[in-house]
Protein backbone atom coordinates (compact mmCIF):
# COMPACT_ATOMS: atom_id res chain seq x y z
CA UNK A 1 0.00 0.00 0.00
CA UNK A 2 3.18 2.54 0.54
CA UNK A 3 2.62 2.89 -3.70
CA UNK A 4 -0.99 3.88 -3.45
CA UNK A 5 -1.37 5.87 -6.89
CA UNK A 6 -4.25 7.76 -6.52
CA UNK A 7 -4.07 11.73 -6.95
CA UNK A 8 -4.23 13.96 -3.95
CA UNK A 9 -7.85 14.68 -3.29
CA UNK A 10 -9.09 16.12 0.03
CA UNK A 11 -12.64 14.58 -0.11
CA UNK A 12 -11.06 11.14 -0.58
CA UNK A 13 -10.09 11.12 3.29
CA UNK A 14 -13.15 13.09 4.33
CA UNK A 15 -15.75 9.85 3.60
CA UNK A 16 -16.70 6.89 6.17
CA UNK A 17 -13.84 5.74 8.03
CA UNK A 18 -11.89 8.87 8.59
CA UNK A 19 -14.36 10.16 11.78
CA UNK A 20 -11.14 9.15 13.93
CA UNK A 21 -8.88 11.62 11.96
CA UNK A 22 -11.15 14.49 10.97
CA UNK A 23 -10.09 17.48 13.66
CA UNK A 24 -5.95 16.55 11.70
CA UNK A 25 -7.66 16.53 7.93
CA UNK A 26 -9.50 19.75 8.36
CA UNK A 27 -6.23 21.00 8.34
CA UNK A 28 -5.60 20.18 4.39
CA UNK A 29 -9.13 20.35 3.36
CA UNK A 30 -8.37 23.42 0.88
CA UNK A 31 -5.47 21.51 -0.62
CA UNK A 32 -6.18 20.25 -4.21
CA UNK A 33 -2.91 19.05 -4.74
CA UNK A 34 -0.23 17.42 -2.29
CA UNK A 35 0.82 20.05 0.22
CA UNK A 36 4.48 19.85 1.02
CA UNK A 37 6.00 17.97 3.71
CA UNK A 38 7.31 20.82 5.30
CA UNK A 39 3.69 22.23 5.55
CA UNK A 40 2.25 19.43 7.74
CA UNK A 41 2.96 21.14 11.25
CA UNK A 42 2.38 24.55 10.62
CA UNK A 43 -1.15 23.54 8.92
CA UNK A 44 -2.02 21.30 11.52
CA UNK A 45 -1.00 24.41 14.29
CA UNK A 46 -3.55 26.23 12.25
CA UNK A 47 -6.12 24.28 13.51
CA UNK A 48 -5.33 24.17 17.06
CA UNK A 49 -2.72 20.80 16.73
CA UNK A 50 0.59 20.41 18.20
CA UNK A 51 2.47 17.58 17.30
CA UNK A 52 5.61 16.39 19.38
CA UNK A 53 7.65 15.45 16.15
CA UNK A 54 8.53 17.55 12.87
CA UNK A 55 8.38 16.01 9.63
CA UNK A 56 11.02 16.03 7.28
CA UNK A 57 10.88 15.25 3.69
CA UNK A 58 13.30 12.55 2.94
CA UNK A 59 15.77 12.39 1.25
CA UNK A 60 19.80 11.94 0.72
CA UNK A 61 21.36 13.08 4.10
CA UNK A 62 18.19 13.61 6.33
CA UNK A 63 18.41 10.74 7.99
CA UNK A 64 21.27 9.80 10.62
CA UNK A 65 19.78 6.65 12.21
CA UNK A 66 17.10 4.32 11.70
CA UNK A 67 13.79 5.39 11.64
CA UNK A 68 12.18 4.74 15.06
CA UNK A 69 16.04 6.22 16.18
CA UNK A 70 15.06 9.74 14.00
CA UNK A 71 11.89 9.74 15.93
CA UNK A 72 12.90 8.82 19.11
CA UNK A 73 15.95 10.48 19.76
CA UNK A 74 15.71 13.54 16.92
CA UNK A 75 12.07 14.15 17.35
CA UNK A 76 12.04 13.65 13.52
CA UNK A 77 9.90 11.54 11.17
CA UNK A 78 11.22 11.06 8.22
CA UNK A 79 8.23 11.06 5.39
CA UNK A 80 8.22 11.18 1.44
CA UNK A 81 6.59 13.82 -1.01
CA UNK A 82 3.30 13.19 -2.45
CA UNK A 83 3.03 9.26 -0.36
CA UNK A 84 -0.50 8.56 0.60
CA UNK A 85 1.03 6.56 3.08
CA UNK A 86 3.46 9.05 4.94
CA UNK A 87 0.66 11.92 4.71
CA UNK A 88 -1.95 9.44 6.54
CA UNK A 89 0.96 8.26 8.74
CA UNK A 90 0.93 12.22 9.89
CA UNK A 91 -2.59 12.32 10.47
CA UNK A 92 -2.59 9.83 12.96
CA UNK A 93 0.56 11.49 14.84
CA UNK A 94 -1.71 14.36 14.86
CA UNK A 95 -4.51 11.97 16.43
CA UNK A 96 -2.67 10.17 18.77
CA UNK A 97 0.76 11.71 20.15
CA UNK A 98 1.29 10.18 23.02
CA UNK A 99 0.40 6.45 21.26
CA UNK A 100 2.71 7.05 18.72
CA UNK A 101 5.40 8.45 20.63
CA UNK A 102 5.25 5.38 23.09
CA UNK A 103 4.75 2.92 20.44
CA UNK A 104 7.94 3.95 18.20
CA UNK A 105 9.76 4.06 21.28
CA UNK A 106 9.26 0.38 21.86
CA UNK A 107 10.13 -0.32 18.64
CA UNK A 108 12.95 1.26 18.74
CA UNK A 109 14.00 -1.18 22.01
CA UNK A 110 12.15 -4.57 20.12
CA UNK A 111 15.12 -3.93 17.30
CA UNK A 112 17.91 -3.22 20.11
CA UNK A 113 16.97 -6.54 22.06
CA UNK A 114 17.07 -8.50 18.66
CA UNK A 115 20.08 -6.98 17.88
CA UNK A 116 21.75 -7.78 21.09
CA UNK A 117 20.98 -11.53 21.19
CA UNK A 118 21.94 -11.60 17.54
CA UNK A 119 23.33 -9.43 15.23
CA UNK A 120 22.50 -11.29 12.01
CA UNK A 121 18.72 -11.58 13.62
CA UNK A 122 15.84 -10.26 11.81
CA UNK A 123 15.28 -6.54 12.15
CA UNK A 124 12.68 -7.00 15.10
CA UNK A 125 11.47 -10.43 17.35
CA UNK A 126 7.73 -11.31 17.57
CA UNK A 127 6.85 -8.46 19.76
CA UNK A 128 8.11 -5.90 17.63
CA UNK A 129 5.79 -7.75 14.84
CA UNK A 130 3.30 -6.70 16.75
CA UNK A 131 3.60 -3.45 16.95
CA UNK A 132 3.81 -3.16 13.10
CA UNK A 133 0.94 -4.40 13.11
CA UNK A 134 -0.44 -2.01 15.33
CA UNK A 135 1.05 0.72 13.55
CA UNK A 136 0.23 0.04 10.09
CA UNK A 137 -3.01 -2.31 10.85
CA UNK A 138 -4.53 -1.32 14.54
CA UNK A 139 -8.10 -0.41 15.29
CA UNK A 140 -8.93 0.13 19.16
CA UNK A 141 -12.19 -1.13 20.34
CA UNK A 142 -13.37 1.47 22.59
CA UNK A 143 -16.61 0.93 24.49
CA UNK A 144 -19.14 0.80 21.66
CA UNK A 145 -16.83 3.09 19.13
CA UNK A 146 -14.09 1.76 16.60
CA UNK A 147 -11.18 4.13 16.37
CA UNK A 148 -8.73 3.10 13.32
CA UNK A 149 -5.46 3.70 14.37
CA UNK A 150 -3.23 1.92 11.91
CA UNK A 151 -2.50 4.42 8.86
CA UNK A 152 -1.91 1.44 6.25
CA UNK A 153 -5.73 1.19 6.94
CA UNK A 154 -6.23 4.71 5.84
CA UNK A 155 -4.78 3.73 2.63
CA UNK A 156 -7.02 1.02 1.78
CA UNK A 157 -10.20 3.39 2.82
CA UNK A 158 -8.59 5.78 0.06
CA UNK A 159 -8.50 3.12 -2.14
CA UNK A 160 -11.82 1.43 -1.93
CA UNK A 161 -10.86 -1.28 -0.27
CA UNK A 162 -12.78 -2.41 3.02
CA UNK A 163 -12.13 -6.11 2.44
CA UNK A 164 -8.60 -6.39 4.41
CA UNK A 165 -7.44 -7.60 7.74
CA UNK A 166 -7.42 -5.57 10.91
CA UNK A 167 -5.95 -6.02 14.47
CA UNK A 168 -8.16 -4.89 17.44
CA UNK A 169 -7.35 -3.54 20.70
CA UNK A 170 -9.60 -3.57 23.06
CA UNK A 171 -9.88 -0.48 25.45
CA UNK A 172 -12.12 0.79 28.08
CA UNK A 173 -14.74 3.27 27.21
CA UNK A 174 -13.25 6.98 27.10
CA UNK A 175 -15.06 9.92 26.34
CA UNK A 176 -12.79 11.57 24.46
CA UNK A 177 -9.97 10.46 21.73
CA UNK A 178 -7.74 12.61 23.51
CA UNK A 179 -7.99 9.95 26.70
CA UNK A 180 -8.14 7.24 24.14
CA UNK A 181 -4.07 8.35 23.31
CA UNK A 182 -3.33 8.53 26.63
CA UNK A 183 -4.90 5.29 27.64
CA UNK A 184 -2.61 3.83 24.57
CA UNK A 185 0.60 5.31 25.55
CA UNK A 186 0.01 4.13 28.93
CA UNK A 187 -0.36 0.41 27.72
CA UNK A 188 2.60 0.68 25.49
CA UNK A 189 4.95 1.57 28.42
CA UNK A 190 4.58 -1.85 30.03
CA UNK A 191 6.80 -4.10 28.50
CA UNK A 192 4.82 -6.79 28.60
CA UNK A 193 2.36 -6.24 26.78
CA UNK A 194 1.86 -6.69 22.54
CA UNK A 195 4.21 -9.34 22.98
CA UNK A 196 3.14 -11.20 20.02
CA UNK A 197 0.95 -10.81 17.58
CA UNK A 198 -0.99 -13.61 19.03
CA UNK A 199 -1.98 -10.56 21.63
CA UNK A 200 -4.07 -8.67 19.16
CA UNK A 201 -7.92 -9.87 17.94
CA UNK A 202 -8.47 -10.12 14.24
CA UNK A 203 -11.69 -9.02 12.00
CA UNK A 204 -11.88 -7.26 8.94
CA UNK A 205 -11.78 -3.42 8.22
CA UNK A 206 -14.84 -3.25 6.56
CA UNK A 207 -16.52 -5.28 9.98
CA UNK A 208 -15.42 -2.07 12.05
CA UNK A 209 -14.57 1.33 9.99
Amino acid sequence: MSRLRVPFAASLYAGPGFQTVARAASAFADCVEWPQVATWVPRLSSVGIAVPVTFVAQGPGVTVGGYDDEIVERRRVPSRERSWHDFLNMLVWATFPRAKTALHRRQREAVARARSLNPAAPRRDRGGDALAMLDEGGVLAVGSKRLVFGHALYEHLVAGERNVPAFVVPLQALPTVEHVDQALALLLADPTSFASPTDLGRAKLAELA
